[in-house]
């Protein structure tokens, strides 16, 4: 036999055992969840992003979807931005108790 064609009965087999291995992961089904219950989350803010995630491409036109994104861009970037606009851009005076 030539090495062509072992290095081809290799591959075959390797192609048919990961056919194979697929099959039988498919073939299980996804288990179902057990008395699991999620708590509704306290922030008003992931309340509305969750309703606009229900909402699906519609929530692109909602108000209250696109005002609940700023809100939530503003509160994930807002450490970086301070970062950089640094104490000397900050509006509010400090008010020492």
């Amino acid at each position: 036999m030539r090495v062509s064609t072992i290095a081809r009965t290799i591959g075959l087999f390797a192609v048919t055992a990961a056919i194979a291995a697929s099959a039988v992961n498919l073939r299980h089904a996804a288990p179902s969840p057990t008395g699991v219950v999620v708590a509704a989350p306290a922030d008003p803010l992931t309340q509305e992003l969750a309703r606009c995630n229900t909402l699906g491409i519609a929530a692109k036109d909602d108000a209250r979807c696109q005002a609940a994104w700023a809100a939530n861009r503003l509160r994930f970037f807002a450490p970086f931005l301070t970062r950089l606009s640094g104490p000397a851009a900050n509006p509010e005076p400090r008010v020492a108790k």
